[in-house]
């Protein structure tokens, strides 16, 4: 049994392995903050703050209006621009579900009938403007930059390159490619637009950045573990999947497992009957 236990801990800590692919974005129009890495669009009546770590690839927009006058945020007419492609940020339906209990009375001895169900569906939303009163501010999130997919990304032109890891320990060798903007395999542009009211009237304004990849880096270790990325910035798409080596490794441990319980099933079988001759 303890070989087996063994066995299965090698298969889970093997099927953990992973490879990352962590992407830094820059942007020619937009100004960066150094304690984080979050891009921003700023004057006299919004701030506009873009940010990229998290889970699945996320695009956070945040809107702070700066104006002693309500300011609208229309989401269904901003939108991500990626390969040609429009992505909004605006979802298109809200699902939902829930759960029925009705009971009908009958004139019989049994008394009444109990019948239970469930439901599930989807209902279309309004896509008005979000209102965002003075002096405050308001968030958003697509997931659109997670159909990027930088796996499949050639490896001409990346080298070699150490890096530190956070802990002190040593250095972890990456493979990194360095980009500028016309030779960037990644670029989108991101459009927000605002209006105000006067005079009973919708004033519109729209705000448009452009982003890009400058460097991508293959690495084995989590971006947390290296000291250049240890804050996870805000300016950094990280993609991350399980290698093939530990795919199958995983798969012949678990294999290894099957047979050791069956072996184990086997010699337990046999030593009842002994016992019971």
């Amino acid at each position: 049994m303890k070989k087996l236990a063994l066995i299965i801990l090698i298969a889970t800590a093997m099927s953990s392995c992973k490879s990352y692919m962590i992407s830094t974005v820059s942007s020619n129009d937009a100004s960066t903050e150094e304690t984080s890495g979050a891009f921003f669009v700023e004057n006299d009546s919004v701030k506009i703050t873009y940010t990229f770590t998290g889970e699945n690839s996320p695009l956070t927009v945040e809107v702070f209006n700066k104006l002693n006058e309500a300011v609208y945020v229309n989401w269904e007419q901003s939108a991500v621009v990626l390969d040609n492609k429009a992505h909004s940020f605006v979802a298109d339906n809200l699902t939902f579900d829930g759960k029925t209990n009705h009971t009908t009375p009958v004139y019989q001895p049994a008394g009444s009938i109990d019948s239970y169900g469930s439901f599930v569906g989807s209902v279309n939303l309004s896509k008005n403007a979000a209102f965002l009163p003075p002096k405050s501010q308001t968030t958003r999130t697509i997931h659109a930059l997670n159909t990027i997919n930088t796996f499949k990304l050639v490896d001409a032109g990346f080298e070699k390159t150490p890096m530190d890891y956070s802990d002190g320990s040593g250095v972890v060798y990456v493979k990194q490619a360095n980009y500028e903007k016309v030779a960037s395999p990644i670029q989108f542009r991101c459009f927000i637009t605002l209006s105000t009211i006067k005079d009973g009237v919708p004033k519109p304004f729209t705000y448009e950045q452009s982003f890009w990849v400058s460097s991508i880096v293959k690495s084995p270790a989590s971006p947390s573990k290296i000291a250049s990325y240890q804050l996870l910035p805000a300016n950094l798409i990280v993609n991350d999947k399980t290698t093939g080596f530990a795919k199958a490794m995983s798969g012949l441990a678990l294999v290894g497992a099957t047979g050791a319980l069956v072996a184990a099933d086997a010699a337990l079988a046999e030593k009842n009957d002994n016992n019971n001759e």
